[in-house]
């Protein structure tokens, strides 16, 4: 999950032409990040990441304050939560399998900063 503070109150969170915009700024490549962040915790754990961004601010258009959009799930940040709790479960994620991805999670991905 990346998060965005889009706050202005003259800036728009729109979507033209399968591209998303905030205000006059194409936001294409800050997605195309967000794909590659997830890519490579896909890689480093094994496992599927699915990309999200969680925005600050700006409401965000669709329905239920949620689009897609170059494969990023992007939704306003205080219906993330719930967002994520009701996610489909998926197949073969036992308690165990969770815990040794949290795990490896722990080891293999440093917190931002660090």
């Amino acid at each position: 999950v990346d998060s965005k503070a889009w706050r202005s109150q003259k800036s728009k969170l729109r979507v033209e032409g399968g591209t998303l915009w905030y205000g006059r700024y194409n936001q294409g490549e800050a997605l195309r990040k967000v794909v590659w962040e997830a890519e490579q915790a896909a890689r480093a754990l094994g496992v599927e990441v699915r990309p999200f961004v969680a925005v600050h601010g700006a409401k965000v258009p669709g329905p239920r304050g949620r689009i897609e959009v170059q494969g990023v799930t992007i939704v306003s940040a205080k219906k993330l939560p719930r967002l994520l709790q009701n996610l489909m479960p998926q197949p073969g994620w036992t308690a165990d399998r969770i815990t040794a991805v949290e795990q490896l999670a722990e080891r293999r991905l440093p917190p931002y900063g660090s």
